[in-house]
C-alpha cells in the first residue's frame, strides 16, 4: 500500500551539467517509526508505477456533480497522470532526478524491510499541528497526511543536500491553506506566485515555496537501496 509520493528535480542552469563526481548520488532508503507502526521511505521502483499513478489521480481529481460525467472525467484524468508519471520514470537519474515513496513495512523476522533498511531505524514525531476539522476521523486523516508529507519533505532535503543544491522548492495551490501551513511549519516560504489573472480565467493560482538546504554532513550515506 503506497501512502504518499513525492518527486524532486535537480535544477541546473541551461547548458550546464553537474558532474557525477560533484555530488553523492541517491540517499539510502530508511525506516522510521511512529505510533502507527514502521514506514520505509525509499526511491521509486518500476513496480510502483500504477500504484503511484492511482494515488496521485485520486488525490488531485476534482469531482464533478454528475456521477456519469465524473467517472468519465476521472478515467481520463487517471490516464493523463499515468502518462505523466511514465515520462518522469524515463528521466530518473542518480545524479539529476528522483522520486520517492513512503510505504508501510514490517521489521523483524518475516518482515519486508532489509537489514540495511532496519539499521537506519529512527523515531519520527507524530506532531501534525492542529486540524481544521473538529471531527475525529478527519483529524486522523489530516494527521496521517501531514506525517507522510513531513517525512517526504525531509527525504527531499537530504537528497538535495547530496546533490549539493542550495534550495528545495515546490508548488502549492493558493486555495490549499492546510498544505501551505504544513510547508511553512517545515521552514518553507513563498517567494512567488502565478499572476492573479490566472484565477479570472478559471485556472488555479499556485505559490512557489522554497527553503535553504543545510550542507550535507561528512560521512552521510548515499547509495540507493530498494
Amino acid at each position: 500500500m503506497y501512502n504518499c509520493a513525492i518527486e524532486y528535480v535537480q535544477h541546473v542552469p541551461l547548458g550546464f551539467r553537474v558532474s557525477a563526481a560533484n555530488n553523492a548520488g541517491l540517499v539510502r532508503s530508511r525506516v522510521v517509526r511512529n505510533r502507527r507502526g514502521y514506514w520505509r521511505i525509499r526511491h521509486f521502483q518500476p513496480t510502483d508505477l500504477y500504484a503511484v499513478a492511482d494515488l496521485q489521480a485520486a488525490a488531485f481529481h476534482e469531482a464533478l456533480p454528475v456521477g456519469a460525467l465524473d467517472r468519465l472525467a476521472y478515467t481520463m484524468f487517471k490516464a493523463e497522470v499515468l502518462d505523466a508519471v511514465k515520462k518522469k520514470v524515463d528521466v530518473l537519474c542518480e545524479h539529476g532526478f528522483a522520486m520517492m515513496v513512503v510505504e508501510s513495512c514490517a521489521v523483524g523476522p518475516g518482515g519486508n524491510c532489509s537489514a540495511a533498511d532496519a539499521s537506519t531505524l529512527e523515531s519520527f514525531s507524530d506532531d501534525a499541528g492542529s486540524s481544521s476539522d473538529g471531527s475525529e476521523g478527519c483529524a486522523e486523516d489530516w494527521e496521517s497526511a501531514v506525517w507522510y508529507g513531513r517525512a517526504l519533505l525531509q527525504a527531499a532535503e537530504q537528497q538535495a543536500a547530496n546533490w549539493e543544491q542550495e534550495l528545495v522548492a515546490l508548488h502549492v495551490y493558493e486555495n490549499n491553506p492546510a498544505a501551505i501551513r504544513l510547508y511553512e511549519r517545515h521552514g518553507m516560504r513563498c517567494c512567488a506566485q502565478d499572476p492573479a489573472w490566472k484565477a479570472m480565467l478559471g485556472g488555479k493560482v499556485r505559490q512557489l515555496m522554497i527553503k535553504p538546504v543545510p550542507a550535507r554532513q561528512a560521512g552521510s550515506s548515499s547509495s540507493s537501496s530498494s
